[in-house]
């Protein structure tokens, strides 16, 4: 008996610390994925001196997080590295399963809705004006689509942009005409004999989006011959060479498989689409194991694109390139909730809560701050809708409806399935949301005055030279008055142009484009030649970022981007004078005397004062007044054409640039600089800026 009870306790006794050890696991990993989701939101750093990843309360305020003081984790490397440890990572057969135990006896739809979905929405219709409006512009679009020609070769939307308002509509009504030509559009891409695999693997991608909607949302409408086909055409066309690119990810060819598993945008649209058709298929005959196979696969290389988010959201690929890889983020992670139950943990990705304030804050009334490839399309999509509801942040859904009702663009499905009501209630009502922001991941930083659409509003970008769509550009700005874009940024040139994505090196093809170049952007040169004119691989940090009520500035470190030619180059930016005007300044200091350009590009008609001092830009009947102080005595505002240097290369596919000319200033024998321009819009107070007020960047 003794024995028994001796080895009783000695059991209980190692039950209760195996017990005591997985309670104390559990609460360390709770406090690490608190820790991760407390430290999501673009942060507010009023100095350089403070943990670059402690946010200020005002960012505290505006995600309802409640921040401590400090945070653990002390560079962006460990944001990434937690990243890495937070995603559950199913086996794709557990996936499959979670959606067969889901969706008995292969149910549909569940790809992004469910049948309680559409419930849901038909109730809606009866009572809310909003939704009664979308359902027109929705039904209206479905039957334009009607009357169009069926497609003669693979479009990389055109299926999923079809598809989307023919099956909601054909959802709510029940109505077989939309059917009947959503079958016309899928039967025209079964027939096709690939889909561009070789060439545009992203077509692919977006082919797959198309088939998951269309096999999902008309699965009763489908006979059993029509869904044979859709099945054996995803396998063959798309899941079967993903597969290979899967087992052979270092290998370019023949599926650019370096895209499928890379870290860009494409790597989210790719393997979200190879997913949502997976969950869409993955319990017809035959295709447990595959699908399965490209779930346990995809789900882990996205990670690759995901772990980009962290810490704050911020996109290093810009607003454009934002919109596409967060929208194939948002699709996945909602087709995974609405066909298994779960995000097994995806949406606790560090940054993914506060994205969407990304191209929001990048954005001004003149458009998006569109460096590198980007273009200045505004991205306020419908995705603000789900990061709402998903985040419970109503700013987010107010951010889209407040767009919606300005700019009256017609609605889109995704506003109709994610638009939640009960979030636009008193919560989102005076409450303020700060005018300055700072994003870590792409060292990028905007301020303004107000939210208006006449606001003053600048943005500038520090970052890497080598990101995905980059240029050199560090330092480059864009700036907006009365409604207008004065400072413009002219974008990407041709993508088929000879070398036009072959960088890294100073004499890479890249860089003999213009708008590559750094004399392409709004920023400095410093003894220019036929090599690239800043330096590649640099990357450079905005070192102090301060935000108060009638005031705010940013200071970037852009001495990497020159160090060939230069021991320090230090740009600041400052909105002041209650918000009224801005001063971008530079502190130069050069190795030897040297040559110096200031470049910044505008559309405006520009007349430069009797000394070269001050410049007047004038543009659809409005004006901005530019004053330049510096103590060389020879410096001076001149206009040059928007093209190439005479020592930088002449290639003839260069863009021509038409409408666009350059306010320069240019110095030569100069070792050190320090030159501050001042932009006041006017009317306004034109009385000319005192340089008594100039002050060190250091002391600011």
């Amino acid at each position: 008996m003794k024995q028994w009870a001796y080895r009783n306790f000695k059991f209980s006794k190692l039950f209760l610390l195996i017990m005591v050890r997985t309670i104390l696991i559990a609460i360390l990993g709770s406090m690490l994925i608190f820790a991760c989701d407390q430290n999501q939101g673009p942060a507010f750093f009023p100095r350089a001196d403070i943990n670059p990843l402690s946010p200020n309360p005002d960012m505290a305020k505006l995600m309802n997080f409640a921040f401590e003081e400090t945070t653990p984790f002390k560079t962006l490397d460990q944001w990434v590295y937690m990243a890495e440890n937070i995603f559950s990572r199913p086996q794709g057969y557990a996936v499959v399963g979670d959606v067969i135990n889901r969706h008995a006896r292969k149910g549909h739809p569940r790809i992004l809705i469910t049948p309680g979905t559409v419930n849901e929405l038909q109730e809606k219709l009866t009572e809310d004006k909003f939704y009664q409006k979308w359902f027109a512009d929705l039904k209206s679009e479905a039957d334009e689509i009607l009357n169009l020609p069926s497609v003669d070769k693979p479009m990389r939307h055109e299926l999923q942009n079809r598809l989307l308002p023919l099956g909601l509509i054909y959802q709510l009504t029940g109505e077989t005409k939309y059917a009947e030509r959503a079958w016309q559009e899928l039967e025209a891409y079964v027939n096709f004999d690939h889909w561009n695999p070789t060439t545009q693997f992203l077509d692919i991608a977006y082919i797959t989006k198309g088939f998951a909607i269309g096999f999902d949302w008309f699965y009763q409408f489908l006979n059993e011959k029509q869904k044979l086909q859709i099945v054996n055409s995803v396998k063959e066309k798309a899941l079967e060479l993903a597969m290979v690119a899967y087992q052979n990810p270092t290998q370019r060819t023949p599926y650019q498989n370096n895209k499928i598993t890379g870290f860009d945008n494409w790597n989210s649209s790719i393997n979200a689409g190879l997913m949502m058709v997976s969950l869409a298929i993955c319990d017809e005959d035959g295709m447990e194991e595959l699908c399965g196979n490209v779930i346990h696969s995809a789900i882990q290389y996205w990670e690759n694109y995901l772990k980009e988010l962290a810490p704050d959201g911020g996109c290093i690929e810009g607003v454009k390139y934002w919109y596409w890889g967060v929208q194939s983020v948002v699709e996945c992670i909602a087709a995974f909730e609405s066909a298994t139950g779960t995000d097994y943990g995806l949406g606790k990705t560090p940054g993914l809560a506060t994205t969407a304030y990304f191209p929001f804050y990048m954005s001004g009334p003149g458009g998006a701050f569109n460096f590198g490839n980007a273009g200045e399309t505004i991205r306020i999509s419908p995705e603000f809708f789900w990061f709402a509801r998903k985040f419970k942040d109503p700013k987010i859904a107010k951010i889209r409806k407040d767009f919606m009702e300005a700019h009256q663009p017609r609605a889109k499905v995704y506003d109709m399935l994610w638009y939640d009501e009960s979030l636009l209630d008193s919560r989102s009502e005076g409450e303020t949301i700060p005018l300055d922001m700072w994003f870590i991941r792409n060292e990028t930083a905007s301020h303004r005055s107000d939210w208006s659409n006449n606001a003053l509003f600048i943005a500038l970008k520090g970052g890497n030279n080598m990101a995905t769509h980059g240029h050199l550009n560090t330092g480059t700005f864009v700036l907006d008055a009365l409604g207008e874009r004065w400072v413009e940024l002219l974008g990407g040139d041709k993508y088929s142009n000879p070398g036009y994505f072959t960088k890294g090196a100073r004499n890479s093809m890249g860089y003999q484009y213009y708008r590559v170049r750094a004399e392409g952007q709004n920023t400095l040169l410093i003894n220019p030649d036929s090599l690239s004119d800043q330096l590649p691989r640099a990357e450079s940090r905005i070192i102090n970022f301060h935000s108060q009520n009638d005031m705010a500035f940013s200071v970037i470190d852009m001495s990497e981007a020159y160090e060939h030619e230069a021991e320090k180059v230090i740009r600041g930016t400052m909105i002041f004078d209650d918000r009224s005007r801005i001063l971008l300044r530079d502190e130069i200091v050069c190795k030897n005397p040297s040559r110096i350009y200031w470049f910044m590009h505008t559309s405006s008609q520009i007349d430069i004062g009797e000394k070269g001092r001050s410049a007047i830009l004038s543009l659809h009947g409005k004006q901005l007044k530019v004053e330049l102080f510096c103590d060389e005595e020879n410096a001076r505002f001149s206009v040059l054409e928007a093209k190439p240097l005479p020592t930088s290369p002449q290639s003839r596919f260069n863009n021509p640039n038409r409408g666009i000319q350059k306010l320069t200033v240019y110095l030569e024998g100069v070792k050190e600089l320090d030159i501050s321009v001042v932009f006041s819009p006017l009317p306004g107070d034109t009385k000319r800026f005192d340089s008594a007020d100039l002050k060190s960047i250091g002391s600011w």
